[in-house]
């Protein structure tokens, strides 16, 4: 995600704002409220919000605070024969603690496979299909990824359905305790060699943080948190937190529509904005911030 920030500029022009517990893409208020106060989507799969931002209303602070930005930012496939489309969703959570990263795991163990079913075998938007979490120096993202021979905008609309259509409160305790059981074994399984505890580790040394007992400290999170705790994530780290939507559009010319029949989507040049902010450039980036 460092790379894509640098690739696109975003860091060198508006710096993470500092808002109550959240770094955020700080650049205008919202001029009305979302349809719902926890700062959740719609179940249609566009951003229900009026211009570009979502808030948060309990952790607002002096009316200025829990605005939080979706930053989409569209660029063309710097390989011009390959004939797909890539849609990428970078969900920014907060420090990467032995918590939050047992939080994390269970979430991805619920939703990944149906990630894969859903917006893969269901819908049938692209073969590389999938839902993950990667690091970046002191920060964790989860990760949304479709490559797709469909337009990524649409796409992304489906990604955000699916978000929708998967709240915490679909999940029961009897789930909650599969997950958990599934988690647990995941970080009690033995490293099979130097090189896979070296991978594991690596990222410690790199941010000079060096919890080399943080497998065990996440499996002694995984053993406390609740189903309310799950839930509670899922609203507060992953609907309101910065967004980035990368879409990566092919240069090779399209047939036909560019969306799947199952899909019932609109064709190409009809597709409107979803309500992401849409940057075509840094110097675009750059005047939306100052204003």
């Amino acid at each position: 995600m460092t790379e894509v920030l640098e690739r696109l500029e975003i860091n060198k022009i508006s710096p993470y704002a500092e808002i109550g517990n959240y770094r955020v893409f700080g650049l205008k208020k919202l001029t009305s409220p979302p349809s719902s106060s926890r700062g959740e989507l719609g179940g249609t799969g566009k951003t229900p919000w009026a211009t570009d931002m979502v808030s948060t209303p309990d952790n607002s602070q002096d009316g200025a605070a829990g605005v939080l930005t979706r930053l989409r930012y569209d660029v063309a496939n710097i390989n011009p024969e390959d004939p797909q489309n890539h849609a990428s969703l970078y969900i920014q959570l907060e420090e990467a603690t032995p918590r939050r990263r047992a939080l994390m795991t269970l979430v991805q163990l619920w939703l990944s496979d149906k990630a894969f079913d859903d917006l893969r075998t269901k819908q049938q938007l692209g073969y590389s299909a999938g839902f993950g979490h990667t690091r970046q120096e002191h920060t964790r993202y989860l990760t949304f990824f479709v490559t797709t021979p469909y337009d990524p905008s649409f796409v992304a609309t489906r990604i955000e359905a699916f978000l929708s259509a998967h709240p915490a409160e679909i999940l029961t305790q009897e789930e909650v305790e599969v997950l958990r059981k599934a988690a647990i074994s995941v970080y009690e399984t033995r490293f099979r060699n130097l090189s896979e505890e070296f991978s594991f580790n690596r990222g410690y040394v790199v941010t000079r943080e060096f919890e080399f007992d943080a497998r065990k400290k996440i499996r002694e999170e995984l053993t406390s948190i609740s189903l309310e705790d799950i839930a509670e994530f899922r609203v507060t780290e992953m609907e309101k937190s910065p967004w980035v939507l990368v879409e990566v559009r092919s240069q090779v010319p399209k047939q036909g529509n560019g969306v799947s029949s199952l899909t019932d989507g609109p064709a190409w040049e009809e597709l409107k904005d979803n309500g992401w902010i849409t940057v075509g450039n840094a110097q675009a980036f750059r005047e939306l911030h100052e204003h």
